[in-house]
Order: C-alpha cells, then sequence, then structure tokens
C-alpha cells in the first residue's frame, strides 16, 4: 500500500494537466467510465470471500461420507484445527463489521463518483467557469477512502453505531408521539362534534318558537351555523336478517329528512358510509351503524332488518349503513315522520292485510323479467294443481327506500274479499320453495334471506309529536361559547359543551406533542452534530501534517472529507429509520405501554413514522450538518501547506 500511494503521488506530480473531460474522467475515475464501475468492483470481493464457506460446507460434506464409508482416515487433532480455520474464515466474512466498513466505503467511492460527474458535465459541459475542480489520481482516492474509513468509523464501528442509537431512539420517540397523536385523534374525531344537543325540559312550552326565531338567515349567519333542530330519541326492538339473529333493544333518534346533518352521516369519506340520505319526509327506511348490526347479529350489509309483530317479521329497509351517528349511545336514526308512525301506530306501523301478498327480493336490475317469468310460471301451475287462490296480476318493481338493488313483489287475487291472511302466507311460503324460484335464485345469485315476505306499509301523515331534544349544527365553532350562552338566557336551555371541551384539551396536547417532538428534534441533531464534528476536527488536526503535504503536491483532498462525511450521516440515519420503523410497526410501542401501565390499554399500534416531522428532521440534520462540516473543514484546509506541516497556527 505505501508503494502504491507513492506512485499515485508521484503519478499526480508528473502528470500534465488533463485537457479534456475524458482525460479528467480518466484520470479520476480510472480505466471504466462506468456509472456502476464502483460498486461492481463489490462482486469480485464478494465471490472470492465466499469461497472459503464453501470449502468449509465441502470439506463438512466430505468428512461425513469419509466416517460413513470408513474410507478415509485423518487425524482428528488436525481435522479441528482446518474446521476452526474454515470457521474463522466463515465468520470473518459474515462479521457485521466488516459488511458496515465495505458498504460505507463503496457509498463514498459511488457519492464520490457523482460528484466528479457532475462537476465536470457543469463546468465543461455547461460552460461554467465559476466552479473549482481538481483531479485526484484513480488508485490514490480509493486507498485514501479505505484507510480514512477505518479511522472515521472507530474501533469495532464504535463511531458507526453509536449515532444509530440515538438516530434509532430519536425517531423512535417522533414514531411513537404521532401515533399516540394518530390514536387520539381517532378518538376525538368525531364527524358530528359540531353538532350540539341538550335535553328539553318537560315543562318548556316555548321551545317551538325558540327554534323559529334562530332560524332565521340573520341569528345562523351571525352565530354561523346550519340549523337549528328538535328530535325525539327512543328504544325500539329490532331483529337481524338472519333466522337465528335475537330480537334486541337499540337506542335511536329522530332527525328532519332534510337536515344538513344528514348529508354529513352519509359522506363515505368522512362516516365510512354505504347509502345515501333520506328522500323524502315519508321515507321509512332506517340509517344504521356497524356496531348496531353486529349486535343483531346480521350478515355482512344487509338490505333490511325486521320488526316483530306477533308471529311475523315486517322488514324494514335499511338507507344507509355508516360507522357513527350523532348523540350518545346512537345506533339507528330515522325521519321524524317514521318515529311519528312508529310510537302512534305501534305493531301496525307498515303492517296492513290489504288482501295482497308482498314480498321484498334483493337482485340486480338485469334479473327483474326472469323473475316475474319464474313467478308468472309458479302462480299458472299453482292454479291448475288446484290452488286455493287465483291470481289475478303479478307486479315487480323497485323499492325506493333502500340502498341496494331491491325490489317489491305485488300480486293481487280474485275474489280478494275472502283471502286470509294466513293463506297468503302459505302461498308465500309455496313460492319460495319451488322449483322456479330455486332455479331462478341459484341463476341470479339470490341468498335465501333476500328473498322474504314483507307486507303494505302502512303510514299515516300524523301530526309530530313534542320534541325531548334538540340540536344545533355548527359551521365554526369560533361563537359557540357566546351562542350557548345567549341560547340560554332565551329559551332556558344548556347546551351539552363536554365535547368543545374535549376538543380544546386535544388541541392542546397536540401542540404540546409537536413542540416536543421538534425540541427532540432539534436537541438529536445537536448532540449528532457536536459528536461528529469532534470526531472531524480531532481528526483533521491530527493529520494536518498529511494534508499540507498534499496540498504541497498539488492534491486537493476537501471534497473527500465533505463526500465521507456526508455519507457518515445520511448511512446511519437511514439504517435508524429502518430499525425504528421495523420495531415500531411490529407493535412493541403498544407491548411497552401495556407492561408499564396499570390500567388496561386499547390494543393500537401507537407508531406512525412516516410523517412530516420524520421528513423534517432528515431534512434539518442534512442541513445543519453540511454548514457545520463545511466550516470546520474550510478553517484547515485554507491554511497553506507549510502552515500545515509546521503547526504554525497553533504554536502562534
Amino acid at each position: 500500500q505505501d508503494l502504491k500511494f507513492k506512485t499515485a503521488v508521484e503519478g499526480q506530480r508528473d502528470d500534465k494537466r488533463p485537457g479534456s473531460i475524458s482525460d479528467l474522467e480518466q484520470q479520476e475515475l480510472g480505466r471504466s467510465g462506468s456509472p456502476f464501475a464502483s460498486l461492481i468492483g463489490f462482486i469480485p470481493w464478494l465471490v472470492f470471500s465466499i469461497a472459503p464457506f464453501f470449502t468449509f460446507l465441502f470439506q463438512k460434506l466430505a468428512s461425513s461420507f469419509s466416517k460413513w464409508g470408513g474410507m478415509i482416515y485423518k487425524p482428528v487433532k488436525k481435522q479441528v484445527v482446518q474446521d476452526e480455520d474454515d470457521f474463522a474464515s466463515f465468520k470473518k466474512f459474515f462479521s457485521l463489521k466488516g459488511i458496515v466498513a465495505k458498504i460505507f466505503y463503496k457509498l463514498c467511492i459511488a457519492w464520490d463518483w457523482v460528484n466528479v460527474k457532475y462537476k465536470l458535465f457543469a463546468k465543461i459541459k455547461l460552460k461554467q467557469d465559476w466552479i473549482t475542480f481538481s483531479a485526484i489520481p484513480h488508485d490514490f482516492k480509493h486507498l485514501f477512502y479505505r484507510n480514512e474509513t477505518k479511522e472515521l468509523l472507530g474501533n469495532r464501528n464504535k463511531n458507526f453505531w453509536l449515532i444509530v442509537v440515538i438516530l434509532f431512539f430519536t425517531f423512535l420517540a417522533i414514531g411513537f408521539s404521532n401515533g399516540s397523536l394518530k390514536y387520539l385523534q381517532e378518538k376525538m374525531e368525531d364527524p358530528f362534534v359540531r353538532s350540539l344537543n341538550a335535553p328539553i325540559p318537560g315543562a318548556n312550552r316555548q321551545i317551538d318558537r325558540v327554534i323559529d326565531l334562530y332560524n332565521s338567515d340573520s341569528i345562523q349567519q351571525f352565530y354561523d351555523y346550519d340549523t337549528i333542530v328538535g328530535y325525539n330519541k327512543w328504544t325500539a326492538y329490532f331483529q337481524g336478517n338472519l333466522p337465528e339473529s335475537p330480537n334486541s333493544g337499540v337506542d335511536g333518534r329522530s332527525i328532519p329528512f332534510d337536515d344538513p346533518l344528514v348529508e354529513t352521516i352519509v359522506d363515505p369519506e368522512i362516516n365510512n358510509a354505504i347509502g345515501a340520505p333520506f328522500s323524502s319526509q315519508e321515507d321509512v327506511s332506517i340509517i344504521v351503524t356497524r356496531k348496531m348490526l353486529d349486535k343483531l347479529e346480521c350478515t355482512d350489509e344487509p338490505a333490511f332488518i325486521f320488526k316483530q309483530r306477533d308471529d311475523r317479521l315486517i322488514p324494514i329497509p335499511i338507507r344507509a349503513i355508516v360507522n357513527k351517528l350523532p348523540g350518545e349511545r346512537v345506533d339507528f336514526i330515522t325521519t321524524q315522520h317514521f318515529y311519528n308512525n312508529y310510537m302512534y301506530l305501534g305493531s301496525n306501523f307498515l303492517f296492513k292485510d290489504n288482501k295482497k301478498l308482498y314480498a321484498y327480493v334483493v337482485m340486480d336490475s338485469t334479473y327483474v323479467p326472469e323473475f316475474k317469468q319464474a313467478c308468472d310460471s309458479f302462480f299458472t301451475r299453482y292454479w291448475d294443481e288446484g290452488g286455493l287462490l287465483e291470481v289475478n296480476a303479478v307486479d315487480v318493481y323497485k323499492h325506493n327506500y333502500c340502498y341496494k338493488e331491491m325490489y317489491v313483489l305485488q300480486v293481487s287475487f280474485f275474489g280478494s274479499e275472502y283471502v286470509m291472511l294466513e293463506d297468503i302466507d302459505s302461498l308465500f311460503g309455496q313460492l319460495k320453495a319451488s322449483d322456479e324460484i330455486k332455479s331462478f335464485m341459484d341463476e341470479a345469485e339470490v341468498e335465501e334471506h333476500q328473498l322474504v315476505q314483507s307486507y303494505f306499509p302502512n303510514q299515516q301523515m300524523l301530526r309530530p309529536r313534542r320534541f325531548d331534544y334538540i340540536a344545533v349544527n355548527f359551521n365554526s365553532l369560533g361563537k359557540v361559547d357566546e351562542f350557548a350562552e345567549k341560547f340560554a338566557d332565551d329559551s332556558g336551555i344548556k347546551l351539552e359543551m363536554s365535547k368543545i371541551e374535549q376538543m380544546k384539551n386535544y388541541n392542546f396536547v397536540s401542540q404540546l406533542t409537536r413542540i416536543m417532538s421538534i425540541i427532540l428534534i432539534g436537541f438529536s441533531v445537536l448532540m449528532i452534530n457536536i459528536f461528529l464534528s469532534n470526531i472531524l476536527s480531532t481528526h483533521l488536526n491530527k493529520i494536518k501534517m498529511n494534508i499540507g503535504t498534499f496540498k504541497a503536491f498539488g492534491i486537493d483532498i476537501k471534497r473527500i472529507y465533505m463526500g465521507m462525511m456526508y455519507v457518515f450521516v445520511l448511512m446511519p440515519l437511514f439504517v435508524a429509520i429502518i430499525l425504528a420503523g421495523i420495531v415500531g410497526y411490529l407493535g412493541f410501542i403498544y407491548f411497552v405501554i401495556d407492561l408499564i401501565s396499570p390500567f388496561e390499554v386499547e390494543k393500537a399500534l401507537y407508531f406512525d413514522l412516516w410523517n412530516g416531522l420524520t421528513l423534517l428532521s432528515v431534512i434539518v440534520m442534512a442541513i445543519v450538518n453540511y454548514y457545520v462540516f463545511s466550516l470546520i473543514i474550510n478553517k484547515i484546509f485554507k491554511q497553506r501547506p507549510g502552515d500545515l506541516i509546521y503547526d504554525r497556527n497553533n504554536k502562534a
């Protein structure tokens, strides 16, 4: 290596100044001008280094066959020594120390290649004369990179791993803080947080007048809210769409069909909803939560649920399925018309014996003709075989209040005044079990629970009942405190402000956490910068005599140190990010919290590394370290060769 170094320096001194870009590339990059020349050089090293490993395996295999056959005998001691030598070579090849140094060296060479290409292109091709460039011999440069890699990484790469550890815990803390904020935001990010509710006292008789007053345009614009409405809450009993589904009580509420809040409820992005808003005041469908469907043990995305009337099940079409609904413990929502009929008509709501057969079937619109044909065929055969009821007309039309493609079968009969409801029930059972309908269901892929008997939707236009609650839907929460105070004076009703206070507390905690994250990033950047600056400054002062000698020979190694120190920051940084990401996304944070917390912790990730703070830390670290390294390196390299060799500045 000493001879190689001496030859490289003398060649640099004796060479004439290159006159073209090809001459400079030949001197800088060696014979190969390939962009991947430096990285491809890693392959021969890999092949020759892995040879002892294959030798070790081959000898172990041969030794095993020899022992089995009893053909070859070697002294045990000699064989053990040979195996130990092979294992040492194998261990040396796979040592982490060698791999880190080799990767660091190759990255430095690749960085230098990019730097040389860029400067030569800008200086010669683009005629940017302000760019300074001095060629460094290829062999000398590679030798210099290899030796300086060992110095910078330290004994057993301790400098490298210390930076990785600092950055690892930094990124782990950033991921934890962002993950915790994300978890808290999901808990607090109620899409209906701007809808404030309040119960109406039983003695309050002026609520209708107050609602009309506060729905005036001037007051709405001043306090920036959409509407103020009254509604009712009640507990209803429903059954799922499967035969084994339970009949359970569920809490729900009413809402005006044209309330702007309904659009928010069925928004797919805000509430992960499928379906549509209510179409009119007479809409008798229902919007349900996924939690309610789980409680009723329904199928995935059912088209309807049931309410019981004696021993019959009356289907209620589902208008939309959502994640959550406004209010506490509210799992379904209906129009005010639905609520009024439910409370006044009771079990007769959506049920009336009008001497006709009704059925709901969930199917694609393309199968409507086939379904009607199958029904006609069955009813014809049914009457020819001596059926009790003579069919007058068969109609199939679309149901307007369901989020799925659902159709209504309506069958009328001759002599309907003599038709009994029990006879209609029996006829539907025969229809569903018939070969014609079974064949159609197989062809149209209609499941068993998607064809059910229904009844005439009995309902009346009833006078609205007295409201139990009031709700105000705000566009902005800027004047909500002022509104709540004035509304309480005018109506005697106090709005529920706990959600607003929770949002204020969340905003304070989130801002505090972001500030702490930024402080943590700044502290980590400072510590790493001090550590690396100390390494660089100490090393350059230690070899300043050699630097002076190089400068005397005309070799400017300043850019070599700039590239190496930049790689010295970026390589540990990306290693730390990868390690922190693996640990965080495997759920390590949750297990630590669960271990140290005295309370039961909800199972969640609590980690989010790929965010703006991570990008900010990388950018800040790159810029700050580049600036500081430039100051340290320029301070050394701006001195004259004689001052560096004889250390005149320090002596002075």
